[in-house]
């Protein structure tokens, strides 16, 4: 039950407790920004993050149980912003594991008698006598962030190698590898290398566990209380829930998170979306009779070339042109034969007197 009036910590608390409840909605919810317009929603977020514990699991399980409380949203600044306060819980929960291992080291050492240091000649006894050896890990920790910057970088890079793994329209030849897994995540934590073991064991629970992080379309429907209406009627109705996203913002997680240049990161993951893209802005496209969907569909098949012909993807590129002109094809003959049509039908000549099209 919430309180009145509702803060950020009962109204996390309502999201993470209730059952039942919508996780589409839920993420797109959370996900709302940027902080300074909905500084509310934004400590709703946090507080929804201290509700996880993340003690004692490795990173791929601390994902999966954050995921599965909503449904991720599809805009990227949306997946930004809880993917920033994930890692940010993530590496406190990481911290706090390491100082209450220090804590219990220090506590055994305290507990266990003084050593006996008469034999060694080359040490004052007297000196040796109740002195303690420093605390020191018995085993590396499960977490080896060094900041949230690293957590936050390796969720995103996650994501899209579940995408790249799982997605059914990428050929197997064109799946992300483990070294290229490898080589994308160089240099992320804090300038140094995530450790191969890491990021090897991930790579393989990612391949062989995939992160389901969308609601099945007829999950939708039946919660919907479409299974008996047209097929035309439900693809409007789900066109029309594009008025739900949140509208984009960029929110930079940090003043010192810079804007570089697309890479080979960038690259894969384009090419593992790359196909599907294509084919749902045709459809648009093709079976809408709204205007302005018609216009942004035309303008996302324009920005999917240009990015073809930045990372010089000539096939993909090729694929679109294919796709638009085959439409220009069709357009214009059906225009001209309208046209002539008409034109016979107001003139005095008789349709013998032109050659068939």
């Amino acid at each position: 039950v919430l309180s009145n009036p509702a803060t950020p910590s009962s109204v996390a608390s309502f999201l993470f407790n209730t059952p039942k409840l919508d996780k589409v909605k839920i993420g797109l919810y959370l996900s709302k920004g940027p902080k300074e317009k909905y500084p509310f929603i934004s400590e709703v977020l946090t507080e929804f993050c201290k509700l996880f514990s993340f003690e004692g699991l490795s990173f791929s399980e601390a994902l999966r149980m954050f995921l599965s409380t909503f449904r991720l949203p599809g805009e990227a600044q949306c997946i930004d912003r809880l993917m920033e306060s994930f890692a940010s819980r993530l590496f406190e929960v990481q911290l706090l594991g390491h100082r209450l291992e220090q804590t219990q080291s220090v506590e055994k050492a305290m507990l266990e008698p003084p050593r006996d240091n008469t034999d060694c000649d080359s040490v004052n006894a007297n000196e040796r006598v109740g002195a303690l050896d420093p605390p020191a890990l018995t085993h590396q920790p499960v977490l080896p962030f060094k900041n949230a910057d690293a957590a936050y970088i390796l969720s995103f890079s996650t994501i899209m190698l579940n995408t790249d793994l799982h997605n059914p329209n990428m050929k197997e030849e064109r799946r992300m590898t483990l070294e290229q897994f490898i080589r994308n995540n160089r240099g992320i934590n804090d300038g140094a290398d995530l450790p191969v073991e890491f990021l090897t064991s991930l790579y393989q629970e990612i391949k062989n566990d995939e992160i389901k992080m969308k609601a099945d379309l007829d999950d939708i429907i039946m919660q919907k209380g479409m299974e008996n209406v047209d097929s035309d009627v439900q693809f409007d109705g789900f066109l029309s829930k594009a008025s739900d996203v949140a509208a984009p913002f960029f929110t930079a997680a940090n003043s010192t998170r810079e804007i570089t240049m697309a890479g080979i990161h960038e690259r894969d993951m384009f090419l593992s979306i790359s196909s599907a893209a294509v084919q749902a802005m045709a459809g648009v496209f093709v079976e809408s009779w709204d205007d302005a969907l018609v216009i942004k569909a035309l303008d996302g098949l324009y920005n999917a070339s240009q990015i073809c012909l930045y990372f010089k993807l000539y096939d993909q590129f090729n694929e679109i042109l294919s796709l638009l002109l085959g439409y220009a094809h069709d357009y214009v003959t059906s225009v001209t034969a309208l046209l002539l049509s008409e034109s016979l039908n107001d003139s005095d000549f008789s349709t013998e007197d032109f050659p068939p099209i």
